[in-house]
């Protein structure tokens, strides 16, 4: 997934038709995010953004593995988690 396909995912679980975005340059987030991290509410720390821009990815048959549970499609458990927390 981009990460605007996860915004439409999550819009979409919460019942949102349209979900409105705000395509920023990485520069001014990065700049911003050095500047207010530690600001309350403020949604990302300079190292998550670190580890957005590499990418890390592994194969997670490993990780569903050990941990004895299945995968399941991102909508579903978005329904799921939020239906939880309502």
């Amino acid at each position: 997934y981009h990460f605007v396909d996860i915004l439409d995912q999550i819009g979409a679980a919460t019942g949102q038709v349209r979900v409105r975005k705000l395509k920023v340059p990485l520069g001014p987030v990065r700049f911003a995010t050095r500047c207010l991290q530690w600001a309350p509410g403020y949604p990302i720390s300079i190292d998550q953004l670190t580890m957005l821009e590499e990418e890390s990815v592994c194969d997670p048959r490993r990780f569903f593995a050990d941990l004895r549970i299945a995968p399941e499609p991102l909508i579903d458990g978005l329904r799921r988690m939020l239906a939880e927390n309502a």
